[in-house]
């Protein structure tokens, strides 16, 4: 479900295509030591004419930790191509959602593609 951020009540249907349990869509797969550097990949639908997108992360309170941008990559048949690419320095439990362009990605939790949150946790090892 998308929801416009200048009309809270316009929703909008579309395919994002994300899963953070494919490795073309997030690398490495499962837990993170902190200093680690993880990729994400995001195919956003070429009729959203995207102009910018980023991954937003909060502590497992909810209070903002940081925002990484995505970086264009490439068009493939009708979905453009983002990645983005960081590490976190701090051990937790951590929640990530996407803002793409003026869009924020609002997940449906009963759909494995449409989690709320997807989860990330950091440990040493």
């Amino acid at each position: 479900m998308l929801y416009s951020n200048t009309n809270p009540f316009q929703e909008y249907t579309m395919r994002i295509l994300f899963d953070s349990k494919q490795l073309i869509y997030k690398s490495p797969f499962g837990t993170l030591v902190p200093g680690q550097d993880c990729i994400l990949h995001i195919h956003i639908p070429c009729s959203v004419a995207t102009t910018g997108a980023e991954c937003i992360f909060t502590r497992e309170d909810g209070t903002p930790y940081c925002t990484v941008p995505f970086s264009f990559v490439q068009k493939q048949d009708a979905y453009d191509i983002w990645k983005a690419t960081f590490s976190l320095k701090d051990v937790g439990l951590f929640f990530y959602f996407f803002r793409i362009g003026h869009l924020l990605i609002i997940y449906n939790r009963f759909n494995c593609l449409q989690n709320p949150i997807f989860v990330m946790i950091f440990r040493n090892r």
